[in-house]
């Protein structure tokens, strides 16, 4: 792994820790224990007191299949993409992707992809993992901006106000 260092904001610190718990838990549900030392040695360098240096975390590159995070706004997020786009399943539209995608016996509550790519996943909790997973990317690389990262989500636009992002009360 190749070392590189740089200054830690609490935003960053925050961002890391999220990926390190997202790494533990999908090494914990595959069975593999192949992550948990460097999991364990980066944690060990990691302080929310002040500015440091760290090692740079590898990202992975299996597909995420267990979502666990300590960042309730995040979980927000989720949920309200999960509503404005299927009605959280609900939704009786036989052209939306959410229908679609159980009549190929998968899952896609979330909208993710589009129509235009029609991704399906094989359960609700590794769609549920991949939005997680780029909202908490997506959030980092806004600096925290929610309108912008939902309206991004949504449009695929750099903007920071459409009227997807209008309803999200946080």
């Amino acid at each position: 792994m190749k070392r590189r260092t740089k200054r830690v904001n609490r935003r960053q610190y925050n961002f890391v820790l999220i990926l390190l718990i997202l790494l533990s838990a999908i090494s914990a549900y595959l069975g593999l224990d192949l992550a948990a030392d460097k999991v364990r040695a980066s944690q060990a360098m990691l302080s929310p007191l002040g500015d440091m240096n760290v090692v740079e975390v590898e990202r992975i590159v299996e597909k995420p299949v267990a979502v666990e995070t300590l960042n309730s706004d995040i979980l927000d997020l989720v949920d309200y993409i999960h509503t404005k786009e299927s009605t959280k399943g609900k939704n009786t539209n036989p052209n939306a992707l959410h229908n679609y995608c159980k009549s190929l016996g998968k899952s896609n509550e979330y909208g993710y992809g589009g129509m235009r790519l029609k991704m399906c996943f094989d359960s609700e909790k590794a769609a549920k993992a991949w939005v997680t997973l780029w909202l908490a990317e997506k959030l980092e690389t806004f600096n925290g901006n929610v309108g912008m990262t939902l309206c991004y989500y949504n449009l695929g636009e750099k903007i920071t106000n459409c009227s997807y992002a209008e309803g999200y009360g946080h």
